[in-house]
């Protein structure tokens, strides 16, 4: 076989395809490297094909279509040989393109998700202006001069309209059936409807509801929305709203509240109004004198209404609430006027009844809503700051021009938006990192694939170059092909991002009811392109570095196996060569300098949150890197114990052969290791940061209500005669009941209180606190002991903290927080001895005579606590608004004869301890009881009962689903992290197939050799596992220590078992698959073949 310049030609005469290493050699000394710049031979387009002659040989070569097309043939070729490499990349930057296009997306889109949530939770109302500051007594707003003062601003403020509310305590709603009018009545039900306002037994001017509780044993307290429908459907409040204006007499009722009634469309019920405080305007306008308001029957009045219908849903008009009732605006007084009091004299009757818009001078409430048209333009930004500016350069000019000292303005969306705002940001910041994961996995894959394709293809490039080609030529056709995996995919990924966009789109609509665009963001797009296009070319720089660096004596030498167990590098001490490794890691230190020493005071200053997230999981993400390339020090002795544990029954031979195939592999085996490793620790590291979040929120609930069920004060103070009604209920379900405990309002709460604070007794340090009273059994057996953290107690004493401060010589006793005992340096120099005073106690009344009294009582610190449950205290100085717990005789006697006796108390709360396994049914149980032992005229309002796994429910669903999307999210990276374990065997196995050959002929069986390479990839991936386990627990625990410091909660770390059990079980399929395959079709082809194969 002759390869002289003048007659280059392929023969395939002999054994060998390829001519002997000294003849090239010889061929090398005489022509040189063709890279060099020189004119090429002229008979070279006799040895190859025209399309490489033509690109070797001609100066006509320029053209570069024709060039990429060359490229793009090679490439090409090489796909259809290596179908499955072709596919594993394709499908690593599919999957890239499509979570970035559907999370940005989705991301882009959560704005007015939240929107939505927030309109459902309040209402479709920007803003709700009601009579305030200056103006309060009024109780009321005229909107005809509302209306004139904004008209000048132009068509942006001309969405508003007015309200006249009647809300609990002032209206109540009953079936006629449940009236009993006196007898004799004639249609007693129609107007004027006389009787209702006068009894023989009672004086019904003395009370407002004293007639009405004798004729109607069963009332049922409502929300009266006296609405303008024309003018909330032009500014959008009530999008969904299904009805035209309400007929005069008439009402739209709430379910609920119509079936409590026994009603239904068509019907007739009766309606109780107290017209004042909400029309107090009208009646001192129509000449009724203040001394009959508010105990003259004239301003209230009962009257029917017909049911025009039944709704289910409030469409956005108001907050969720079951006792609705909505009435039509303008022919409201004119109904009302029929059936006021008969004392009312007619022309006043008249006057009211026809009157032009009269209602619209007194009303309650005028909402304004941005321009329909302009409105999601406001609220579809990501960042609170941005919406709350916007919002407030819009409405502030329309509260100038009302009168910004006369009203108050509410804008209860904003509000919303502001609590959730951490939510948004967490959101996104965990989308951006699980997409930054993807694309360093995808980069991984890619690089290896392309690294795998060049070592494979090594003779090949070697042939290619020594013909001609130059090595930008070989750069070149590097990229064409990493191009080659992205393009493909982008186009796949786009296509079912947008198809899965659509279906979620679908399912938010039907469950949030709102519009969303049908297309995917711009943002998500071009996020999508650009990382796309990018993940090759940064894939193929290593590559193509490979693939230039080789000289052709390497490239053409078959002989050789391609692995190398032992390497010898050799470096000039002159060498002007830049370190990569000194590069980076310089260009890291220097990036995580510059982020503490100025963007983390920059964003504490601005108070930026997001930034500081972005910094703290930056330093997180960096600690996590860190861990995972010093973990891969111990990667070959953990393979070793790992082999040893899991293979001591395995023959001594495979074992030993294993071991030595990991040393062989362990470059291009590395890449695998470091994908697994660093995407479990991130995927642990997000699972413990997602679960800490939420069982802090969780923590938060259980440390607010200290036991199981809290009874409040609704709608009426929680005095002591209320407190004993609760507890004859709680004695009847004793079974079901623990214990219960009280809390007592805090003497701020009681009038004559101007000051309350703690002090040193130099009165040096002086702060500001709530001193508030417990009963003896709330710290034993009430509320749950594990957020009960004493730094200082006496625990020789076996009695429970609250039951100490009972004691008889602890009347001038507190339990404070561990930041003020430090301050007053009660634990500096020891536990003070029993007598000492520690601190005192200041508090400043005011008489009334108007005069100044000033109290310091000196006290002792009978505990200091760094956290506890119900009340506030804390071991930092940042949370200096602590409480001062007491006992309630001792809280008596610091009240400046306020409170005189026990009976006096007004309680902030009870706290219920139930009984071990309780349910959601055990607190209806509870509730109805304490409900019936009411009393019968109260509303169900009067106090609020509430239990702690209801306010858990919201953060529990929240962690199902983030669990649920880590699941996915942990199957998506095991899948990318199997296709470079594929690709790794797969070459593994192909290289050393003449190793393999030469065992075969040794006499080992086609089943050993399996197990050899099963084995390397199993321990290869459960290795890995295991140091990406170790690294996200060791950064999660990390962030634990973090929460702990900032909220003071008794937060433990959860180590995800079950995800672990899950990458083993899913790792162990996964080496079996990606090993099985390749050497199977490897052995079974016979000795000789597998002897020839070019590894």
């Amino acid at each position: 076989m002759d390869l002289s310049r003048q007659d280059s030609t392929f023969t395939s005469h002999t054994s060998d395809p390829i001519l002997t290493t000294m003849s090239l050699k010889q061929r090398f000394d005489q022509t040189g490297d063709s890279d060099e710049e020189s004119e090429p031979p002229v008979g070279c387009a006799d040895s190859l094909k025209e399309s490489i002659s033509e690109f070797s040989c001609s100066n006509a070569t320029t053209n570069l279509l024709y060039r990429y097309k060359t490229y793009l043939t090679f490439t090409w070729r090489d796909v259809r040989k290596r179908k499955v490499s072709y596919c594993l990349g394709t499908c690593s930057c599919f999957m890239v393109v499509f979570t970035i296009a559907v999370m940005l997306t989705m991301l882009e889109n959560m704005p007015l998700i939240i929107l939505r949530l927030a309109e459902t939770e309040t209402a479709e109302r920007d803003v709700i202006i009601v009579a305030g500051s200056e103006a309060s007594e009024s109780r009321s707003l005229d909107y005809t001069e509302f209306s004139k003062a904004l008209l000048p601003m132009g068509p942006d403020y001309s969405f508003h309209s007015p309200r006249l509310e009647f809300l609990t305590n002032q209206a109540y709603t009953m079936n006629p059936v449940d009236c009993h009018p006196p007898e004799g009545e004639e249609d007693p039900f129609q107007p004027p409807m006389n009787w209702i306002y006068k009894h023989e037994n009672v004086n019904c001017s003395r009370h407002l509801t004293e007639c009405l509780n004798w004729y109607c044993y069963i009332r049922h307290p409502a929300n009266v929305h006296v609405i303008d429908t024309e003018r909330e459907k032009t500014m959008g409040l009530g999008r969904e709203w299904p009805y035209d204006p309400i007929k005069p007499g008439h009402a739209i009722v709430k379910k609920g509240l119509a079936d409590e009634m026994a009603l239904s469309a068509g019907d007739t019920m009766v309606v109780s109004l107290t017209l004042s405080p909400p029309l107090l305007g009208m009646f001192r306008d129509v000449g009724l004198g203040r001394m009959e308001w508010p105990y003259a029957i004239k301003s209230s009045v009962t009257m029917t209404v017909t049911i025009q219908d039944v709704f289910t849903d409030n469409h956005g008009k108001l907050s969720s609430d079951n006792s609705v009732v909505f009435m039509e605006l303008e022919p409201f007084l004119s109904h009302v006027a029929l059936f006021m009091h008969e004392d009312i004299p007619d022309s006043t009757r008249e006057y009211i009844s026809q009157t032009p818009k009269l209602i619209e001078k007194y009303v309650t409430s005028v909402t304004i809503n941005l321009n329909p048209s302009q409105r999601l333009s406001l609220y579809e930004n990501s960042e609170y700051k941005s919406i709350q500016n916007d919002f407030i350069n819009w409405i502030s000019p329309a509260i100038l021009r009302v009168g910004f000292n006369q009203i108050e303005a509410e804008a209860e969306i904003l509000e919303y938006m502001y609590g959730t705002r951490f939510f948004s940001m967490f959101l996104g910041l965990l989308m951006s990192l699980v997409i930054f994961v993807f694309v360093v996995l995808s980069v991984i894959l890619i690089y290896s694939l392309l690294m795998i394709n060049v070592d494979t293809r090594t003779f090949e490039l070697g042939v290619l170059r020594m013909v001609g080609m130059k090595r930008r030529d070989v750069i070149q056709l590097v990229l064409v092909q990493a191009m080659l995996y992205t393009i493909p995919a982008i186009i796949t990924g786009m296509l079912a991002a947008y198809g899965t966009w659509i279906m979620l789109k679908g399912m938010l609509e039907d469950s949030l009811v709102l519009s969303l665009p049908s297309e995917l963001s711009p943002l998500s797009v071009g996020v999508a392109l650009l990382i796309g296009l990018t993940i090759p070319v940064i894939a193929s720089i290593a590559p193509i570095v490979k693939a230039v660096s080789l000289s052709l004596q390497e490239s053409l030498d078959t002989r050789r196996a391609k692995t190398k167990v032992i390497t010898y590098e050799l470096s000039r001490s002159d060498s002007t060569t830049v370190s990569i490794e000194v590069l980076v890691l310089g260009a890291s230190l220097t990036t995580f300098g510059f982020l503490i020493y100025y963007m983390f005071p920059l964003a504490l200053l601005t108070t930026n949150i997001l930034l500081l997230l972005w910094i703290f999981f930056g330093i997180l993400l960096g600690m996590l890197f860190g861990l995972v390339l010093l973990s891969l020090n111990f990667e070959h002795l953990l393979e070793r114990l790992l082999t040893a544990v899991f293979l001591f029954w395995e023959n001594e031979a495979v074992k030993v052969m294993l071991v030595k195939n990991l040393v062989a592999h362990r470059p291009r085996n590395r890449k695998t290791t470091l994908m697994y490793s660093m995407s479990l620790s991130f995927i642990i590291w997000m699972m413990v940061s997602v679960d800490l979040q939420i069982r802090s929120v969780s923590a938060g609930v259980s440390l607010k209500y200290g036991g199981d069920i809290i009874v409040e004060k609704g709608d009426i103070v929680l005095t002591w005669l209320e407190a004993s009604r609760v507890e004859r209920a709680l004695e009847e379900k004793a079974h079901l009941v623990k214990d219960w405990g009280y809390v007592t309002e805090s003497l701020e709460h009681y009038d004559g209180l101007e000051d309350e604070d703690l002090a040193s007794l130099g009165r040096l340090k002086v702060f500001s606190t709530k001193t508030i009273g417990v009963s003896p059994n709330l710290f034993a057996d009430v509320v749950h002991k594990e957020f009960l953290k004493p730094s200082n107690e006496n625990k020789n004493n076996g009695a429970s903290l609250s039951a100490q401060l009972y004691a008889s010589d602890a009347y001038d006793s507190a339990i404070i927080g561990t930041y003020f005992s430090d301050l007053f340096s009660i634990n500096k120099y020891g536990h003070p001895r029993e007598n000492d005073h520690s601190f005192l106690l200041q508090t400043e009344w005011t008489t009334p005579e108007k005069d100044q009294i000033d109290v310091r009582t000196p006290f002792k610190a009978l505990a200091a606590l760094d956290s506890g449950p119900v009340l506030r205290f804390s071991k930092f100085p940042a949370r200096k608004n602590q409480d001062s717990v007491v006992s309630i005789l001792t809280q008596i006697g610091l009240s400046n004869r306020v409170i005189q006796t026990v009976d006096d108390i007004d309680y902030d709360q009870m706290v219920i301890r139930l009984e071990d396994g309780w349910t959601s049914d055990t607190v209806d149980e509870i509730e109805e009881a304490i409900q019936a032992a009411m009393a019968p005229d109260l509303p169900k309002s009067a106090l609020k009962i509430s239990d702690v796994k209801t306010d858990k429910e919201a953060a529990e669903s929240t962690g199902d689903i983030l669990n649920l999307f880590f699941y996915v999210v942990t199957l998506l990276t095991m899948i990318l992290c199997f296709f470079s374990l594929l690709a790794s065997m797969y070459t593994n196995i192909h290289e050393q197939s003449k190793e393999i050959g030469v065992l075969r002929s040794l006499g080992l069986q086609r089943f050993p050799t399996k197990r050899i390479y099963v084995w390397e990839a199993f321990i290869l991936l459960f290795s890995a596992s295991v140091m990406g386990f170790a690294v996200g627990t060791v950064v999660a625990y990390t962030l634990l220590l973090q929460r702990q410091l900032f909220l003071e909660l008794p937060l433990t770390l959860n180590f995800p078992y079950v995800l672990f059990f899950f990458v083993v079980i899913v790792g162990f399929f996964c080496s079996v698959m990606a090993s099985w395959s390749p050497i199977t079709v490897l052995l079974k082809c016979d000795i000789v073949s597998i002897l020839r194969k070019t590894g």
